[in-house]
């Protein structure tokens, strides 16, 4: 017996030789007679061969690679990013200004509506018939309608400036 089956329990591992040690070295690489193997010889060390995996760089890093690569869409993306951000603000902007507008002519309903309840006379006066005569205004409802429709005439005037000649400023407040 040889001192490589003295122990039942493990295998026994060859010594490696220059045809082995070829085989699982890497082409270009030195295998231990001291010359450089091609890739031709690399994997040729018997016909039992099995198929390998392509050789992977020991310089390549993933990670790396896909920090690189992020890196380069960014540095490419200004334009798009630039667009996106346009168009965020240009939304917030259109909104803000959909909201004042809505809220004005919120406020023109209420105030038509207010103005039409005071249109009609408050003090009810009658003839000797007990026939009803057109109705008279009390100095209290004159003042109130008056400032009724200033306040019309201003909410109109802001939603006009602003969607007939783009002066946003009364509108929205600024």
């Amino acid at each position: 017996m040889s001192d490589d089956t003295t122990n039942n329990d493990t295998p026994a591992t060859p010594e490696p030789t220059a045809a082995t040690v070829g085989a699982t070295t890497a082409p270009g690489t030195v295998g231990t007679s001291g010359e450089a193997m091609s890739t031709e010889t690399a994997g040729s060390g018997g016909g039992n061969e099995q198929p390998s995996a392509p050789p992977v760089s020991p310089k390549r890093e993933p990670a790396r690679e896909i920090r690189a690569e992020v890196a380069e869409r960014l540095k490419n993306a200004a334009p798009a990013i630039q667009s996106a951000v346009a168009d965020s603000l240009y939304q917030k902007e259109e909104k803000r200004r959909i909201d004042a507008v809505m809220k004005v002519v919120d406020e023109i309903d209420a105030l038509e509506k207010e103005v039409k309840n005071l249109s009609n006379g408050d003090i009810k006066t009658f003839d000797a018939e007990g026939k009803q005569l057109p109705a008279v205004f009390s100095q209290e409802r004159t003042k109130a309608r008056k400032e009724a429709e200033e306040k019309l005439g201003k909410a109109r005037g802001k939603l006009n400036k602003a969607l007939l000649e783009g002066d946003w400023s009364k509108l929205l407040g600024g």
